[in-house]
């Protein structure tokens, strides 16, 4: 009987391989939608609004988002987290010269995602009052009772509308 060994030899690398290789994850920015109105939408100067969005990111929950809310730049709400849906809101008062609303998601890596919309500003006008009566030359008493006879008017309101 003949009893043959062999022998075998295993290589544990590889010569001129690079091994050192990293995997890199892609972040995909947060993204926004402000829902609760369309461009162009028209307010009054004053006027106290909320407004809706709804946010999604790939790589993060909900909860690990903050959603900022700004109008032509001023501060309307700070940033806080959606709720449990997705979804943020924020209750502005528009004043003079304010006509674009945007909301900005961040997530944790500081990558954002934004949302405008453009509104149509409505001035609101004050009211407008005129006394006829009594004139300001006249002698006037303080013990006795004066009549006052005007006129108000207002280009947004109807005049049944106005406390004089």
């Amino acid at each position: 009987m003949i009893i043959r060994i062999f022998s075998l030899t295993l290589l544990t690398g590889m010569i001129g391989c690079d091994n050192d290789k990293t995997i890199n994850e892609f972040n995909y920015n947060p993204e926004i939608e402000i829902n609760s109105h369309q461009d162009g939408v028209s307010f009054y100067e004053g006027d106290t609004v909320t407004f809706t969005a709804a946010v999604s990111d790939r790589n993060n929950e909900f909860d690990e988002l903050n959603i900022a809310w700004s109008i032509s730049g001023r501060e309307a709400c700070p940033a806080t987290p959606p709720d449990i849906s997705g979804n943020s809101s924020c209750t502005i008062t528009i004043g003079e010269g304010e006509n674009i609303v945007t909301a900005e998601v961040r997530d944790p890596s500081n990558d954002i995602g934004q949302d405008t919309l453009e509104i149509t500003l409505i001035e609101n006008d004050a009211p407008n009052a005129l006394i006829y009566s009594p004139l300001g030359n006249g002698v006037y008493y303080s013990d006795q009772l004066i009549t006052f006879e005007g006129k108000a008017s207002d280009t947004e309101d109807d005049s049944q509308d106005l406390t004089i």
